[in-house]
């Protein structure tokens, strides 16, 4: 027995979108359809430079000067994370995430926690996982954590640290991260949902996400 469904989060591509409210409505039950929220990505280019001519002329030139600032000024490298390291790693990740939103204290519960480990160690025995950091004299600065699959890589989340935040170390890191998923030959780099305004200037485009709402009775 039943008096509502919810189907949540539904891509504007899915054939999903069209058929659960056909099939409702031929049996007389009332359908609502609700846009839900936005999941921006980029359709990738095969060349950096390529990337980089999508973006907004300024958005092109302030990427490009956060990019030569940090090459400049600090003794940087990228990493990793591989099965030896993992443990260690998500702990990290996890200290980079809250030092980057005070809101993920609040959210990083013991239940989150142990859901982000769990999905973090079977895409790692898949093959699919893809945790980086930028570091900076050793020191991790920056995280992302993403899934590649489908030729598509998919950003998770990431954190950075709030006192090094001048130099952009975020933002940057979601550079390499994008290049990375070309130089791999990958064809679609997918934000995820919510509409941060960093999506934007690396060049993401919308697509829609929609809330199926069948009633009965």
């Amino acid at each position: 027995k039943w008096s509502k469904l919810d189907f949540t989060s539904i891509r504007e591509t899915s054939p999903t979108l069209n058929y659960i409210p056909d099939l409702f409505r031929s049996h007389g039950l009332k359908v609502q359809v609700v846009e839900e929220d936005v999941v921006p990505g980029i359709v990738l280019p095969d060349t950096w430079n390529d990337f980089l001519r999508l973006l907004r002329k300024k958005d092109r030139h302030e990427l490009r000067r956060k990019i030569r600032r940090l090459e400049a000024s600090t003794d940087y490298q990228l990493r990793s994370a591989n099965p030896k390291t993992l443990d260690n790693d998500v702990e990290t990740m996890f200290d980079l995430m809250r030092s980057a939103h005070i809101e993920k204290n609040d959210f990083l519960t013991k239940s989150r926690i142990a859901f982000f480990k769990t999905v973090i160690a079977e895409m790692s025995q898949l093959d699919r996982l893809r945790l980086q950091f930028l570091e900076i004299g050793g020191l991790p600065v920056a995280t992302v954590l993403g899934f590649d699959y489908g030729r598509v890589r998919w950003l998770y989340n990431s954190g950075y640290r709030a006192r090094l935040d001048s130099l952009s170390t975020g933002l940057v890191l979601k550079a390499f991260f994008i290049n990375e998923a070309m130089d791999l030959g990958l064809k679609y780099f997918d934000f995820l949902r919510g509409s941060e305004t960093y999506k934007y200037h690396l060049g993401c485009k919308d697509s829609r996400l929609y809330q199926i709402l069948v009633f009965r009775g």
